[in-house]
Formats: structure tokens, sequence, C-alpha cells
């Protein structure tokens, strides 16, 4: 029934999302901050394709895969999108850091050990919306000498990306998955405890880089 202008309006269920707001953009907007801290992290390699900062890239995303993607597994969050599995991402970039000599990091533990579904929705975002930037990155590094002389320097990680529309469908079934505003809240504070976790690996490279590791 549509409500006539005197009508009160309609009450809101628990299944409708806060204010309207799709669970997208309430990722997209409430994690700004930690996100773009962490994007900072790699300035040298956003703006021009950095090889310091790139080294520094691998060693994060191979630790922190390794963290991030366990939990996933122990959510089952697998048994419904197996395609955000990291397994192949998190081996593509072991390969590239035995490949360019560059030693990895142990991890941090992972804040979200045991997630249930709709956290693993937040922890996916973050390690699915990563696959857009490393195309992004991969663009980028194609264009410097190192690639084109054929310098030790391996991109394996960056095109394991995947193509960019695959980011679409999983916001998709995200959208199926964490329905309530409940569910919503639990999915955008993992994804910003995800991009915490992140940020952790950063000052661990940086304290290693110090020591000469």
């Amino acid at each position: 029934m549509i409500a006539s202008p005197s009508s009160p309006p309609p009450v809101a269920t628990d299944a409708e999302p806060r204010a309207a707001a799709s669970l997208r953009r309430r990722l997209r907007e409430e994690t700004r901050a930690s996100h773009e801290r962490l994007d900072g992290s790699f300035g040298g390699l956003e703006r021009n394709g950095d090889l310091r900062d790139y080294g520094r890239f691998l060693r994060v995303n191979e630790a922190c895969l390794a963290g991030a993607g366990a939990a996933l597994e122990a959510s089952g969050l697998l048994l419904r999108l197996p395609e955000v599995s990291t397994s192949a991402r998190q081996a593509a970039a072991s390969a590239d850091l035995k490949a360019m000599d560059l030693r990895p990091i142990a991890p941090p533990l992972f804040p979200l050990p045991r997630p249930n579904l709709a956290e693993a929705i937040g922890i996916a975002y973050v390690l699915e919306g990563s696959r857009l930037g490393a195309r992004q990155i991969l663009k980028r590094l194609r264009n410097r000498e190192q690639l084109e002389s054929g310098g030790k320097f391996t991109t394996l990680f960056l095109e394991a990306a995947g193509e960019p529309d695959r980011f679409r469908s999983f916001m998709e079934a995200a959208e199926a998955i964490a329905t309530t505003t409940h569910a919503r809240d639990l999915a955008v504070s993992a994804a910003d405890r995800t991009f915490q976790y992140f940020i952790g690996a950063v000052r661990i490279t940086e304290n290693a880089s110090s020591n000469g590791e």
C-alpha cells in the first residue's frame, strides 16, 4: 500500500539499511579515514610506481593475506563465496618476494580470528577492493624502465588481481548476505579493523627497514 501525504511514514524494519544507505556506501564512507591512511603509506607507489614502496607493499600484503585469509576460511564465507579466497594471491605475493630477494615479515595477529558471516563480509570488502588498487598499480609499474629492462622485478601478485567487474559481483552478493542494520554495523566495523590490521603490518615493515632487514 502506498501512503498518502497525510499518512504517517511506514515503520522501518531492521532489514532496511540505516538511512537507506547501501552496504557499499556505508563501507566506503565509514572506513574512509583508515583506507586513506593505508593508501598514504604507499604514496610513492601510488604516484609514480616507487620500487621501494613496491617492496614494502608486497611484504605487507603477503603477511596480511595469510592472517585475513585464515579468518575468512574460519567464518564459512568461502562456502558461499569461494571466489574471495586469498590463497592464490598470497602464494603469488610469496613468489614475488622470493624472486626479488625480499624477506617476508611475520604478520600481527588478526583481530577477528573467527568472524561471523557479517564480519567476514567486511574483511572480504577490504581484500576484494584491494584487487582494484592492484590493477592500477600494475598499470603504473608497466610504464617503468625496470620492467622493460628485465630487471629483478616481478608482478605476479598484481597480475593475480583478476577482472575489475568482480568487485561489483562481490558487493551484490554481500548486500544479500548482510541485510540487517546490525549485520551491516558488524561488516563496517570488521572492514575498519582489517584496514587497521594492514596499517599495523606497514609499521612492522618500517621497523624492519630501519633495522636493515
